[in-house]
């Protein structure tokens, strides 16, 4: 929490609303999986309270890393319960059952997003349906920030951008 205490000082300094944490790592030895998402609530109420001190968002990024589905995740926002800790909705990071429902469950709670290439099925990488996506950031009136990540090769820029443009035409032709 230090660590992140100091990162949350230097974005007010910077003037940045909102600061990115990860949930941890899968690898809890010496604990329980529960006793180790009790101990993640417990720093990230820490986190919350020096957020709102300084006024600056920190938000979970689940990642795939600890927290796999949409209901550890809103387990996880629940037991914090503070408007001062926020959520980055990774749509990469959900790699079990649908992606789209697991998306569509997270929405609500996300502060700021990251679009990426794919979403996997049941583990399977597959490309991603903006179409899907848009629909459901229209659906919940979504006002806030959205980043286009691409982690193939190739040039990013050229994906990022189509990303982008394909996001913006189904987003646009929901009306």
């Amino acid at each position: 929490q230090m660590l992140i205490k100091d990162w949350l000082m230097a974005s007010a300094k910077l003037g940045a609303p909102i600061m990115r944490i990860f949930a941890g790592k899968n690898n809890h030895e010496g604990m329980t999986r529960e006793a180790a998402k009790t101990q993640l609530v417990e720093e990230l109420k820490i986190c919350a309270v020096h957020g709102a001190e300084i006024g600056v968002l920190p938000a979970m990024q689940h990642h795939n890393d600890f927290l796999f589905t949409s209901d550890e995740v809103i387990d996880i926002l629940n037991r914090v319960d503070s408007d001062w800790l926020g959520l980055i909705l990774d749509v990469g990071s959900l790699r079990s059952g649908d992606p789209y429902e697991e998306i569509e469950k997270l929405a609500p709670f996300a502060d700021y997003w990251f679009i990426k290439e794919f979403v996997y099925h049941n583990k399977k990488a597959t490309p991603i349906d903006m179409g899907k996506v848009a629909k459901i950031l229209k659906n919940i009136r979504y006002q806030g920030y959205i980043s286009f990540e691409s982690l193939s090769d190739g040039d990013p820029k050229e994906i990022v951008t189509e990303m982008f443009r394909s996001f913006e035409r189904e987003y646009s032709n929901l009306g």
